[in-house]
């Protein structure tokens, strides 16, 4: 049993973060003997490359506002491990989450005895249900870990299903094409229960429909989005003929909370939920998300979790909306991440760019980063401390970015918050 929960997360951070698998047979045995927590909650669960944690924590906060109870399962998380699974949008406790963990690693190791091993993911998702369960959620918002055919989420019989966009990531993993990774995440997608996606392409939309047809399941693409516009601390938009405001920045973001809107609309019609525009213009207006481009005015900083080529693209076509300034790039990735082709699309919006190591297991080398990279003018740095103090001294009235990976963000965001520069 363990006494510190930083020894419990090590644990189950040791464990495998996923395992090859042709099902989930040995994962629903696992839920069985636990009494099949997954059961006794309503949910929405939500895939996709991009925008599923926005949508997401946009999804938990409308709901707050009519239920009492309302469970967030996340992945990853950005500040602390705690926020991969909330109640009310609030982390568990890291009293309750040792507990958890403390059952779950004498559960695993019982049953490991007789069945295959299960992975990290299918650990932190069991302590989700069973978390869920014991609070007794009125409904929860389940976020895919990845893909979705085969991912530890893929047990739930949801309301509806949500896969925001599907673009190039994980391609070991799900494909090396969209409609190959189209495909892993339309797993998720049960009998008879509907399908909503801002994705545009014609051929996945077509992938999408096909797939619903079979299904026998409604599909709903969101469509005639208005030209959005920068307001004063959020953007504002037009959507089923009423003007709405968010307080995240970002064109994308218009675009997950307009999904967020229509799912919203199908739910009351399907199911009678009876969530008002006003709960949804408080949901949308109370969302709070950490490092997607988030502005610290003070420090000439912006910090975005990007980490993969289609979120770094859309982040800089926003920032040329946003800011007239030239730019300095702080970048750091993941080994698995394609930033061969990111720092290709980096390059068309600056010269300048600071490499640095994430503070994390899988982070590639900020050397590596620096020897592929072309970019004209390019320095790198150990760790983000150090690459933002540099950033800040070469700055003149140039922008700060921060960007590549949450686990990144997290971190420039505790130098900034905490002052440590």
């Amino acid at each position: 049993m363990f006494i510190s929960l930083n020894d419990a997360i090590a644990w189950i951070e040791s464990k495998k973060r996923s395992r090859k698998r042709e099902n989930l047979d040995n994962y629903r045995e696992a839920l069985k003997e636990l009494g099949n927590p997954h059961e006794s909650f309503k949910c929405i669960h939500i895939g996709g490359t991009n925008g599923k944690g926005s949508t997401s924590v946009y999804l938990s906060s409308i709901m707050k506002e009519k239920y009492e109870k309302v469970g967030l399962y996340i992945s990853p998380y950005v500040l602390s491990f705690n926020e991969r699974i909330q109640l009310n949008n609030t982390p568990i406790s890291k009293s309750d989450l040792l507990v958890y963990i403390n059952f779950i690693k004498s559960f695993s190791d019982k049953f490991e005895e007789t069945h295959d091993t299960l992975s990290f993911f299918d650990l932190i998702t069991l302590i989700a249900f069973l978390y869920f369960k014991d609070m007794k959620v009125d409904i929860a918002i389940i976020e895919v870990g990845l893909g979705g055919r085969l991912d530890s989420t893929n047990v739930i019989n949801p309301l509806t299903s949500i896969i925001t966009y599907i673009s190039r990531d994980h391609s070991k993993e799900l494909g090396n094409t969209n409609a190959k990774r189209a495909m892993e995440k339309l797993g998720i997608v049960k009998e008879g229960i509907p399908l909503l996606t801002f994705e545009h392409k014609p051929r996945i939309l077509s992938i999408f429909s096909e797939f619903c047809r079979k299904k026998n399941s409604d599909f709903i693409p969101i469509k005639n989005l208005s030209k959005p516009k920068i307001i004063e601390n959020g953007m504002e938009f037009k959507y089923r003929g009423k003007y709405w405001k968010i307080p995240l920045l970002g064109d994308y973001q218009v675009l997950n909370a307009s999904l967020v809107i229509e799912t919203i609309n199908l739910l009351n019609t399907r199911y009678d939920l009876g969530i008002t525009d006003e709960m949804i213009e408080n949901g949308l207006l109370k969302t709070k998300m950490p490092c997607r481009f988030e502005v610290f005015n003070k420090d000439g900083v912006i910090i975005d979790g990007a980490h993969n080529p289609n979120a770094i693209r859309n982040l800089f076509r926003f920032l040329k909306k946003y800011t007239k300034k030239d730019i300095i790039v702080i970048y750091g990735a993941m080994k698995d991440k394609d930033y061969d082709l990111i720092l290709r699309i980096i390059s068309r919006f600056t010269s300048n760019i600071i490499f640095t190591r994430v503070d994390y297991p899988r982070a590639e080398s900020e050397n590596h980063l620096y020897q592929i990279c072309n970019i004209e003018n390019k320095w790198a740095f150990s760790d983000i401390n150090k690459a933002i103090k540099f950033a800040k001294k070469i700055r003149k009235d140039r922008l700060i970015i921060v960007t590549g990976s949450l686990y990144l963000a997290s971190d420039a965001r505790k130098v900034l918050v905490g002052d440590v520069c």
